[in-house]
């Protein structure tokens, strides 16, 4: 949810059980129209290993 609107921010992950099924469901749904909104889907990529929440930190050296 946004958290000033208050509204759906209009996307979800979902998780398949077979590589077959998500790679259907990516060949299937990928820019079909449904209810006048537009499906885009995308793999999920991972995180950096040092990911922050968006906000770069501070670099800090040792005195």
């Amino acid at each position: 949810m946004d958290k000033i609107s208050k509204r759906s921010k209009g996307y979800a992950f979902v998780e398949y059980t077979t590589e077959e099924a998500a790679s259907a469901a990516l060949k299937e749904m990928n820019g079909k129209i449904i209810n006048g909104w537009m499906i885009v889907v995308d793999v999920a990529k991972t995180k950096p290993q040092n990911f922050s929440g968006g906000r770069p930190r501070p670099i800090v050296q040792p005195e």
